[in-house]
């Protein structure tokens, strides 16, 4: 709801005030909208969180096309593999590529580690195909972001699990759901809370008095597991 004053106003004072200038008018005739967002701009720290918090969303919702792999593909070879750079130099000429990994076995542990292999030099493609998906689950395509034209290679940037599954595409997909949820979380919570509050304030009495003890003790549980 927005405030105009008039030019020549009377303060509670009985003091007559200068007439307000255009900026003034401008400022004290913001809506609400306008002034929340307002505070906002105005601050840093929300700001900075906002524009994360967005990049996430937009990397989840391109999250098939941004991952090399399927979440569920798994590589027999490269089991437990650590995180592979990709580098972008090669004897002073641009040439992004991995290096291949050769493993290695503990003898005492038979713990089984990767080590590169910089004889092994295996190109990294941009816009390569891969496994198929659907963009906003309506466009069939198979191209992703990058990628290694070798069924058997793979660029692992935060490495494999336990199963020779990419961590960097299970992250991504995975986050699909994780922010979803969120986002659902948010808006069933202002829904159901502004559903119940007007219901209270407006009823009163015994509904009012109902509606706050249970409040009270759903707050009182932990609200991770809640």
């Amino acid at each position: 709801m927005s405030t105009v004053l008039p030019e020549s106003w009377t303060s509670p004072t009985g003091l007559e005030q200068e007439p307000l200038s255009a900026a003034d008018e401008a400022r004290y005739g913001r809506n609400q909208i306008a002034l929340i967002w307002l505070r906002f701009v105005r601050n840093r720290a929300a700001l900075v969180g906002g524009g994360v918090v967005g990049l996430l969303y937009v990397m989840a919702v391109f999250a098939n096309f941004i991952a090399p792999y399927d979440a569920d593909q798994r590589f027999d070879s490269a089991i437990y593999t650590t995180p592979q750079p990709i580098y972008w130099v090669d004897e002073g000429k641009v040439y992004p590529h991995i290096l291949g990994l050769t493993p290695k076995t503990d003898p005492e542990t038979l713990l089984r580690t990767y080590v590169a292999d910089p004889s092994q030099k295996f190109p990294v493609q941009f816009f390569a195909k891969g496994a198929p998906y659907h963009v906003l689950g309506l466009i069939p395509t198979d191209v992703h972001l990058f990628g290694v034209d070798r069924a058997d290679i793979g660029v692992f940037l935060l490495g494999t699990d336990r199963q020779g599954r990419d961590q960097f595409s299970r992250i991504l997909i995975g986050s699909q759901i994780s922010l979803t949820i969120a986002l659902l979380g948010v808006f069933l919570s202002m829904l159901i809370g502004s559903l119940l509050g007007v219901a209270s304030g407006y009823y009163g009495g015994a509904i009012d008095n109902i509606i706050q003890r249970a409040i009270e003790v759903i707050r009182s549980f932990p609200s991770i597991p809640l």
